[in-house]
């Protein structure tokens, strides 16, 4: 550098000549630089635009997630009340096999989209709700033909006819449920069942084959209890379906968030 300046100092004519040399090349080595400069900023941008794009995808990504999660979660809630609901119709009045079957059918393909979907705790808590409909439902599929006669006998008003004839059917009836549930001989077991077939041959109403029903249900556990021993195994089975899928969706979020007055 010291001589190229002595240079120009003892050859002042040169430096006309070598000034626009300088210049042009200052102005290629600067092009140079700001093209480095650019480019380098330019890759910034373009990185950045990409990670802008993959965190605007995973956010679009978890939002169509959760919200494809609360419908399907929702809708299975939905179908298992429903096959719970129709099956304690079955209880009531008859024709309601066909509608409760096909409520469980629509019950395991909304367990299948669950399956895909949801967590593998919320999966496993969804499977436990169809258990407690299953059992529900089985009891109704067993014991809903004979509670329906049963409820014939227990809405006859007092004063009509049929009163009496009916209470001392559903009488003879409790009494031989009494004499299985203690195990009672033999004999004495079928005393009472023929107490029971005969109180209920004296009602017009009632079918051979609807006595029948009676007379076999009497063998078993007292209805009631049992239906809602297995209504409460349901609500709690779809109680904690619901909260562990109000965590998962962070339900709660928004009501924590609100301002407090």
């Amino acid at each position: 550098m010291d001589q190229i300046f002595d240079f120009i100092t003892d050859n002042s004519g040169a430096l006309t000549i070598l000034v626009p040399f300088l210049a042009i090349l200052g102005g290629i080595w600067g092009n140079r630089i700001g093209a480095k400069i650019q480019a380098s900023g330019g890759k910034a941008q373009a990185s950045a635009a990409r990670d802008a794009a993959r965190i605007t995808a995973e956010a679009q990504r978890l939002a169509a997630l959760h919200t494809d999660r609360r419908i399907e979660i929702a809708a299975f809630i939905r179908a298992a009340r429903d096959s719970v609901k129709s099956a304690s119709l079955m209880f009531l009045r008859p024709g309601y096999d066909g509608p409760a079957k096909q409520a469980y059918t629509d019950l395991q393909v909304q367990l299948a989209e669950v399956e895909v979907i949801a967590p593998e705790q919320v999966v496993e808590l969804a499977r436990q709700v169809v258990t407690a409909v299953e059992d529900y439902l089985q009891l109704a599929s067993s014991r809903a033909d004979a509670a329906r006669v049963t409820l014939l006998l227990t809405s006859q008003r007092v004063g009509r006819p049929g009163y009496q004839i009916a209470r001392r059917a559903l009488s003879t009836l409790e009494a031989l449920r009494t004499a299985y549930e203690a195990e009672d001989n033999e004999g004495e077991q079928q005393a009472f069942r023929s107490a029971a077939s005969t109180a209920l041959d004296d009602i017009p109403d009632i079918s051979s084959n609807e006595a029948e029903l009676l007379l076999a249900d009497a063998a078993l556990p007292t209805l009631e209890p049992l239906k809602h021993q297995r209504h409460t195994a349901f609500s709690a089975a779809l109680t904690n379906l619901i909260t562990a899928t109000r965590a998962v969706l962070r339900s709660n979020d928004f009501e924590q968030h609100q301002p407090t007055t």
